[in-house]
């Protein structure tokens, strides 16, 4: 979902670190309880491209060439990666991913792999990788890149300390986590299959004709070696004697995580914890957060009114319905006059502004106008007001008018 949950990663500690599109939440495994993060408390959390765990506790915010590790009180370490070692912009992507190892910090990017001491960055090897978008630490120490081989595989290689090897899998390797017994784990294609260094073995083969097409997107394992995929939504499980039972199986699940026994998938609902043979949510995108609106883009703009689309996360726990709002010069409040049917919202969410806060339109008298993430503004004659803000308390209390637009 473009308006759910975008990632889920655990860090050295166990916590459940989860990547939304207006901030970033930290769950407690051992109460769920939550703690959350936006653009209020720094702009970074409204900013970033992706996260990825900390090998203690603590989560990485990537955005282009900057990195930034959060603690959860404060950013203890925020690094500007060198020109040199990437490409920014179209087909450059930025820093795609980061590993830590040991006391370095090793990054994937177009231009190969590039590694920081703390002070001095090098690339890893003879610069033989390109269009490096994935890295894994293994149990015994190596580092594995995984570059593109068209739209669907990767090609992995690994640094055995003077340059890469290619390893040699089967047909490529989609999605791979550490493994509690000291393998490696992989999805490659309808299969999950366990590496212990030296040889591949298959613990899982999907039935393609019953899978139709979906292969598995995710696989992990849980401390005490029980064996976890994920397949359009379905929620695999594997027992001891090698054996794999479906537990639960939901529309718009993508995440899958394991924090020590605790395994943790998301959905376009939130967080779910597995729970016997089912799924028990505990976290949802609006637990604990203020219902604002978020202010999504200026339509049209005629002399002193403009109309406005919000996006009002109180109502939804997927995809948010978008209201159209009319706003005047003197008004305290906005005048909702339509909400917008399902087919309007997926055709608006495929193409949204750019970012909050920049859409802008000129109006027929010369004015600006403007939306924040909580606020209409107007620039006219050099002035800038603020025309109406608020939105939450007065959707809450208002009765939303459903009508065809």
């Amino acid at each position: 979902s473009s308006y759910g949950v975008e990632g889920m990663v655990v860090d050295g500690v166990g916590l459940v670190w989860v990547d939304m599109p207006w901030g970033l939440a930290r769950l407690d495994p051992a109460t769920w309880s939550a703690s959350t993060w936006d653009a209020s408390d720094d702009a970074a959390f409204g900013s970033k491209w992706f996260v990825r765990a900390s090998a203690a506790s603590g989560v990485w915010l990537i955005e282009g060439d900057r990195v930034r590790l959060f603690d959860g009180d404060r950013f203890v370490r925020d690094i500007q990666v060198p020109s040199a070692y990437l490409e920014v912009g179209e087909g450059g992507q930025g820093v795609r991913d980061l590993a830590e190892v040991g006391s370095e910090l090793w990054i994937a990017t177009e231009t190969g792999v590039a590694r920081c001491d703390g002070h001095t960055w090098s690339m890893v090897g003879d610069g033989e990788l390109r269009g490096v978008g994935s890295l894994q630490l293994t149990p015994w120490g190596e580092v594995w890149a995984g570059s593109w081989r068209g739209w669907e595989r990767m090609q992995w290689m690994r640094y055995d300390g003077t340059g890469w090897t290619l390893i040699e899998p089967p047909d490529g390797l989609q999605a791979i986590a550490g493994d509690p017994k000291g393998g490696i784990l992989a999805a490659s294609g309808f299969e999950v299959m366990r590496y212990d260094g030296s040889t591949w073995q298959i613990l899982l083969r999907l039935d393609e004709d019953e899978a139709e097409g979906d292969e598995v997107e995710a696989v992990a394992a849980s401390s005490d070696g029980t064996v976890w995929a994920l397949s359009d939504g379905e929620l695999l499980r594997s027992d001891d004697d090698g054996d794999w039972h479906s537990i639960a199986s939901s529309d718009g699940v993508g995440g899958l995580a394991v924090s020590g026994e605790e395994v943790v998938v998301s959905s376009d609902a939130g967080v779910h914890r597995v729970a016997g043979d089912q799924l028990e949510l505990v976290w949802s995108p609006q637990q604990g957060r203020a219902v604002v609106p978020d202010l999504m883009d200026v339509v049209t703009v005629s002399g002193d009114e403009a109309w406005i689309v919000i996006a009002d996360w109180s109502e939804s726990p997927g995809l948010p319905p978008l209201h159209m709002q009319r706003v005047q010069v003197g008004r305290t409040e906005p005048v909702l006059v339509a909400s917008l049917p399902a087919s309007a919202v997926n055709a608006y969410l495929g193409s949204p502004p750019s970012a909050l806060g920049t859409a802008a339109v000129a109006a027929s008298d010369g004015a600006i106008w403007y939306v924040t993430d909580e606020s209409v503004v107007r620039i006219a004659d050099g002035t800038e007001s603020v025309v109406t803000s608020g939105l939450g308390e007065y959707l809450l209390g208002e009765q939303v008018l459903n009508v065809n637009v």
